[in-house]
């Protein structure tokens, strides 16, 4: 006995589930990471040279931990300066032509 066919078609481009989507974003390739102190310095709130200093005095933390000069950080990890949180961008660079 022949399974009918299904009316309802899903197109590549659709849009997927949540747990489609999760899928993807657990198995994509890990986006670029960057340098603690030049990521804040990014996002405006200090210079690089003032984000190493406070890296030093303990007053940043990432994931929980407090952070080390040099440490690299990316999309997913939580930053946080003094107890707030900050969110930093990270832009996909293009490639060198």
């Amino acid at each position: 006995m022949a399974r009918p066919t299904s009316p309802i078609r899903r197109s590549p481009a659709a849009p997927m589930g949540r747990a489609a989507s999760r899928l993807q974003q657990a198995i994509a390739p890990e986006a670029a990471s960057e340098r603690l102190q030049k990521a804040l310095a990014s996002a405006g709130i200090g210079s690089r040279r003032e984000m190493e200093e406070w890296i030093a005095e303990g007053r940043v933390q990432v994931n929980g931990e407090t952070a080390t000069i040099g440490s690299k950080v990316g999309p997913r990890d939580v930053v946080k300066v003094s107890g707030r949180r900050v969110y930093l961008r990270f832009d996909e660079k293009p490639p060198a032509s």
